[in-house]
């Protein structure tokens, strides 16, 4: 059994950004794609492994097709909000 790494595969963590994730895949990590107060569209990607596969803290995250897997599929923080969509 492979242990996931301390690190998001794909963050984007400005608060004016914007992010495309396509087909990409993302294996083996603590969070596979990861918004924090960005916006974040992702499509068509895989990967296993992963302890958490979204998550958002204040962001949004459009998903479209399949997507990373992970021990927990989707993960908004409470205290700041978000969505995944």
């Amino acid at each position: 059994m492979v242990t996931p790494s301390n690190y998001s595969g794909v963050s984007v963590s400005d608060a004016s950004s914007n992010a495309a994730v396509v087909s990409c895949t993302i294996s083996n990590h603590s969070t596979a794609i990861k918004s924090y107060f960005s916006r974040v569209y992702s499509q068509n990607n895989s990967g296993t492994g992963n302890t958490t596969a979204l998550s958002t803290q204040g962001g949004v995250i459009t998903k479209a097709g399949a997507q990373p897997s992970g021990a927990t599929a989707e993960y908004i923080t409470a205290n700041s909000g978000g969505i995944i969509r």
